[in-house]
């Protein structure tokens, strides 16, 4: 790894995302991270461990505008490059059924706006910032890779996860998308990371339970008594080296699993 890579992560501070900064902090010691949070705490925490000279912390909500230009401007003016983006950020809740009399549509859209339309608005704002078209760039030029947290909820139903599932179809359609229009200008792929130790499963297990089918529960339930859930440092090694190495052919602009 001769080259230097700065790599910007959503949702840095906690679980997967803060497995996929320390990943790339003791893998590769000539990248960068950007990390992208709410918790100032959390992401004091990653400074202090890794040092100012190679994690830039930026706190705010990603849905706010003002927080995604302090996410490009400060890494583009810290290292001088953006080389790839890990959107990680997002929210699981409402989980409830369409039948159920007060369907918190409200919280639906605020879990699209976080999950997807964060994304949406991110990557426009990056390409615009680095002249990324089709009529600007040509493939030779640029070296960036797009990676977006998914879920296998997002190709079949699951009960109660309406919102979050169809949150994350539209993240692999963008996918598409990116592919279409800016293939091999950019490359980008969605990957569902498993079942992963993450507060997203705690929450499951303690305060959705009346909230979902007993089968279902109790999938998850069983998974963490039989100690079967994924660690999250060894799901992020899989986004971590797609996001630096960069994205095979085979699967750019694809949904995929990340132990396929």
């Amino acid at each position: 790894m001769s080259k230097k890579y700065n790599i910007i992560i959503t949702g840095a501070s906690k679980g997967l995302g803060r497995a996929m900064v320390e990943t790339i902090m003791l893998k590769y010691p000539k990248a960068n991270v950007t990390a992208v949070a709410r918790s100032q705490a959390d992401l004091n925490d990653l400074v202090t461990k890794f040092g100012s000279s190679r994690v830039l912390a930026i706190c705010g909500d990603i849905t706010v505008k003002s927080t995604m230009e302090d996410a490009i401007n400060g890494t583009l003016n810290k290292w001088g490059s953006i080389d790839g983006v890990i959107f990680n950020a997002g929210l699981l809740s409402p989980v409830q059924h369409l039948h159920d009399q007060n369907y918190d549509i409200e919280g639906a859209k605020r879990l699209f706006d976080v999950n997807y339309f964060s994304i949406v608005q991110f990557t426009n704002m990056l390409f615009n910032k680095l002249g990324i078209s089709p009529r600007e760039m040509k493939g030779e030029d640029a070296n960036l890779n797009i990676i977006i947290v998914s879920t296998g909820s997002s190709t079949r139903a699951c009960d109660g996860f309406l919102a979050y599932g169809s949150s994350k179809a539209a993240v692999n359609l963008l996918c598409a998308h990116i592919h279409q229009e800016l293939y091999p200008i950019v490359r980008s792929v969605s990957v569902a990371p498993g079942v992963v130790d993450t507060n997203m499963q705690i929450d499951i297990r303690n305060q959705y339970k009346d909230a979902i089918i007993p089968e279902v529960y109790q999938k998850y339930v069983d998974l963490y008594n039989s100690g079967k859930l994924l660690n999250p440092m060894d799901v992020a090694v899989v986004y971590c080296k797609l996001v630096i190495d960069g994205i095979p052919d085979e699967v750019d602009g694809k949904y995929v699993r990340w132990n396929e």
